[in-house]
Parts: C-alpha cells; sequence; structure tokens
C-alpha cells in the first residue's frame, strides 16, 4: 500500500507535463488533463500515471488547488486536443470523508453538524474544477463507485493497458462507511445547497 504524502502540493516545472499534488495533472506531450478534486480516491490514479508517464520532475509548491481555469494556463495546445477527465464521488459521502480527515490531520475537534455548517466551503466543490467559462470541459468521468473499471478505460484510453493500480490507504479511523448516518437534516440540505451542481449532474442521492 502507498502513503499519500500529508501536507504538501507537488507541481511540476516541466514544459511537457504539470502536476499539483494529486489535484491536477496536464500532461502537453500526450495531450491528457486529468482533475481530481479531494477525497475521491483519485491519489492512485495520480501515482499511476506519473509512473506510466515518468518524466515528471517535481517542485513542492503549497496551498494550491487548481480549478480548470488555473489548469488552462499550463496547456500549450487548444483544449479540445486534449483528453480531459476527473474523478467524482457521492458527494455527501465525500463530506463525510472531509470531516474524518479533518480530524485526523487537522486535530478538527468539533462534531460533524458543526464542520459541515461552520466549516465546510464550496471551494470544495467540482464545479469549478470541471468547468470552464461556464462550459461543461470533462470527457470522461471516473466515478469512486466503480473506480477501478473506469480507470481501466482511462488508462487503455492513453494507450496504457499492462498497469497495477495501487490504493492509497489513509486510516483515518472512521467507524463505518454510512454516511447517511452522520447527517442531520440540516447538514444535509446545507450540503445539498452547497453542492447541488454536482449532486444534480452525477444523479448522486442522499
Amino acid at each position: 500500500m502507498l502513503t499519500e504524502r500529508g501536507g504538501s502540493i507537488l507541481s511540476v516545472l516541466m514544459s511537457s507535463i504539470v502536476c499539483f499534488n494529486r489535484m491536477a495533472i496536464v500532461n502537453n506531450k500526450h495531450q491528457f488533463i486529468y482533475m481530481h478534486p479531494q477525497k475521491c480516491a483519485g491519489g492512485a490514479l495520480s501515482n499511476l500515471l506519473k509512473r506510466e508517464f515518468p518524466d515528471t520532475n517535481l517542485h513542492i509548491e503549497k496551498n494550491h488547488h487548481p480549478n480548470f481555469s488555473d489548469v488552462v494556463e499550463l496547456t500549450n495546445q487548444p483544449l479540445e486536443k486534449y483528453f480531459k477527465f476527473g474523478v467524482t464521488r457521492n458527494t455527501y459521502d465525500r463530506v463525510v470523508s472531509m470531516y474524518f480527515h479533518a480530524k485526523k490531520h487537522n486535530n478538527y475537534t468539533h462534531g460533524f453538524d458543526h464542520f459541515v455548517l461552520r466549516t465546510l466551503s464550496s471551494w470544495f466543490g467540482m464545479q469549478n474544477k470541471f468547468t470552464y467559462q461556464d462550459e461543461y470541459t470533462m470527457d470522461y468521468i471516473i466515478r469512486f463507485e466503480h473506480f477501478a473499471e473506469d480507470v481501466k478505460n482511462v488508462m487503455n484510453k492513453l494507450g496504457v493497458y499492462d498497469f497495477e493500480l495501487e490504493y492509497i490507504t489513509h486510516n483515518t479511523q472512521r467507524p463505518t462507511s454510512d454516511y447517511r448516518s452522520f447527517y442531520t437534516e440540516r447538514a444535509r440540505k446545507h450540503v445539498y445547497g452547497m453542492f447541488k451542481w454536482e449532486i444534480d449532474k452525477y444523479n448522486y442521492e442522499f
């Protein structure tokens, strides 16, 4: 198993490939853009892409989590030439994962309702990562719910057929996978209001 590098943002300073710590990868040589919202298991795919396309020189840059508009600045060809893909996860489940990540890695001590109502930001949403100038940009979406199958489709599209997908273990001590058990009605409505775009776009249900 791999362990995620905590607290660092990796960016590649090369003309052919640019990477922000499992948040976005732009490969100008092979013409693909990968967007990775937080807590979608996409770090495993980031690591796989870096192994299969190893011409990567990494530079640590903190506190940079790019939207698609940031990534466009790193391209050197028209966007339509790129294969653009990202990862999604049921938003209600993802928010619970964020909460337990904050408890473990940021010493967050408040309850889940407080996290949702007082701490959670729309910045965590997928809309700005998957759209540019109000247009949807993604050619393919990998869903957390059938991650391995969708990753295989993406890698095949990129011409890679023989690979090993290594998952990252975070061990946040989340007691149950049942995300519904953490929600009050008020928290559920708040999450829907904040992340309505992605919940409706990808037909996620509570």
